[in-house]
């Protein structure tokens, strides 16, 4: 048997689109359907986006439409908004029959919620986030940011106002992989010349906002300090003051020795003081 097979070259061409919160305007010129025998525009969206409804230039509305053919010109005019809502096409020109300007796809977007955890697997409290595209939040556990677009960007989150990870999203999922935090405890214990317990000892790191008092056996607990590298500042009765360096990368115990010999009624003694007494 005879099979006839016709060629039909099919060009992709990046439309003009204007991207706002809840559509988008993509305008059709006489040059884009110049060439063509048949011209479709084509959107295709995340899962964060459903296309709802199409408004062509002459005002026509399509919705709840599967694979349609509508009276256009003389002809039929096909269309199509996919079950999902994540697929529309729409035929513009069709021989002589064309219908240029801006076409707006009506589109609803849910916010990317991107999990935050810690290295235990659990919620993260106390977070901020900014993005440099949308607008981001956080709350208890995740950050939301409010994509309208479908293109990469970059979110930085800070945990108490301490920045703690910057994530370059390229793919706009529905579930995005958490973002996993390094929170640790940290222990400092703040020992006199003679290694005894220094109590009532104010305890600061550098960077990060945690301070407190040390006990009765010369310690202060934070239990959750992002990893990082900081300075731990220690203030014994504003009169004897020492700082060193504080590596966290895992639950940290830190010793800090101080000059102090002993303390009278409150007041640290040094070794610099009992030599000059």
């Amino acid at each position: 048997s005879t099979v006839n097979v016709i060629y039909i070259p099919i060009v992709y061409r990046e439309a003009q689109v204007k991207w706002l919160p809840d559509r988008a305007l993509v305008n059709i010129t006489d040059v884009d359907v110049a060439d063509g025998q048949w011209t479709a525009v084509v959107m295709q969206l995340p899962e964060l986006a459903r296309i709802v409804a199409i408004r062509t230039p002459g005002n026509a509305m399509i919705s709840n439409a599967t694979d349609v053919k509508l009276v256009w010109g003389g002809g039929v005019r096909a269309a199509s908004i996919s079950p999902d809502g994540r697929q529309a096409y729409l035929l513009v020109q069709m021989g002589d029959t064309k219908e240029t300007g801006t076409y707006t796809f009506m589109i609803s977007w849910s916010p990317m919620r991107i999990p935050v955890v810690d290295t235990r697997g659990k919620p993260v409290a106390q977070l901020s986030a900014t993005a440099d595209k949308f607008e981001a939040a956080a709350s208890a556990g995740y950050v939301e940011v409010k994509v309208y677009r479908p293109e990469p960007f970059t979110v930085d989150i800070s945990y108490k106002g301490v920045k703690a990870a910057q994530v370059v999203v390229n793919s706009l999922v529905a579930n995005p992989q958490p973002v996993t935090l390094g929170i640790y405890q940290v222990k400092v214990v703040v020992v006199g010349a003679l290694n005894q317990p220094i109590a009532e000892a104010s305890v600061s790191i550098d960077g990060f906002p945690a301070s407190g008092k040390t006990d009765g056996t010369g310690a202060v607990k934070f239990p959750d300090v992002l990893a990082g590298t900081y300075k731990v500042n220690i203030d014994v009765g504003g009169r004897v003051k020492v700082s060193d360096t504080l590596e966290v990368n895992g639950d940290t115990e830190k010793v800090v020795k101080t000059p102090i010999v002993a303390m009278v009624g409150g007041v640290p003694i040094t070794t610099l003081d009992a030599l000059a007494t």
